[in-house]
C-alpha cells in the first residue's frame, strides 16, 4: 500500500472518529447509535463499491450497475448517512425512470407528522394508501401487525445507482417482487409534474 496514501487515511479517520465521538449518548436523524450506523454505511458503500469495480473490469462478469430495476416496482435501499433534514436510512423507493446505470426514484415513508420536514412539504408528501406487501406478523403473539400507509417523498426524489436497489426480503417469505398499483403510480406521475412546472 502506498505509504502517503495510507498515512493520509489515517489521519482521516481520526478526525472522522472524534466527530462521531461528539455523538456519543445523543440521539441525531432519529438515531440512537448514529456513530456506528454512520461506519456501517461507508463500509456498505466501499462494499458496493468493490463489487462494482471488480465486475466492470473483469471480463465477462455481469456489471450490477446495468441490471434492470424495473418503473414502478419497489425496492429497499439504504438511504445512508446525510446531513441535517436529508432522507436517511433504509426505506422503500418506487423507481420513476430507469437509465443505463441508475434510476431516479422516489422514496417511500410511514407518516411522522412530528417532523418539521412534513410541515412545510405536505404538498409534496402524497398520500398513496397500504403497499402490496405480506403481512407483518409479531414473532411474540404471531398475530398481523397492522400496516401502516404509506406516502410519496416526491421532494426527495433523487438520481441513484441502481446496485443500491435491492430486493424486500420478508423474514418469513424470502424476497418479494413489489410493485405500486397503477393508481398509486399515477398520483406521483402527477405530484412530480406538479413539481416541475412552475405556476
Amino acid at each position: 500500500m502506498n505509504v502517503s496514501l495510507g498515512n493520509d487515511l489515517d489521519e482521516v479517520w481520526t478526525k472522522i472518529k472524534n466527530n462521531l465521538l461528539f455523538f456519543e449518548g445523543k440521539k441525531i436523524q432519529d438515531d440512537d447509535n448514529y456513530p456506528l450506523n454512520f461506519i456501517n454505511w461507508v463500509l456498505e458503500m466501499t462494499e458496493k463499491n468493490k463489487i462494482i469495480y471488480n465486475n466492470k473490469v473483469t471480463q465477462n462478469k455481469k456489471d450490477h450497475e446495468t441490471f434492470n430495476k424495473h418503473r414502478q416496482h419497489l425496492y429497499w435501499i439504504n438511504f445512508g448517512k446525510n446531513i441535517g433534514s436529508e432522507f436517511n436510512d433504509y426505506h422503500f423507493a418506487v423507481v420513476v425512470k430507469e437509465s443505463d446505470f441508475t434510476a431516479l426514484v422516489v422514496p417511500i415513508s410511514t407518516e411522522d407528522e412530528e417532523l418539521p420536514d412534513w410541515k412545510i412539504n405536505e404538498d409534496l408528501i402524497i398520500p398513496i394508501g397500504l403497499l402490496n406487501l405480506p403481512d407483518k406478523i409479531d414473532p411474540l403473539t404471531n398475530q398481523v401487525i397492522e400496516r401502516k400507509p404509506s406516502f410519496a417523498m416526491i421532494h426527495q426524489m433523487k438520481v441513484v445507482s441502481k446496485k443500491r436497489l435491492d430486493r424486500f426480503k420478508d423474514t418469513r417469505v424470502g424476497y418479494v417482487d413489489a410493485e405500486l398499483t397503477d393508481p398509486q403510480m399515477t398520483l406521483i406521475d402527477d405530484a412530480i409534474k406538479k413539481y416541475l412546472v412552475k405556476n
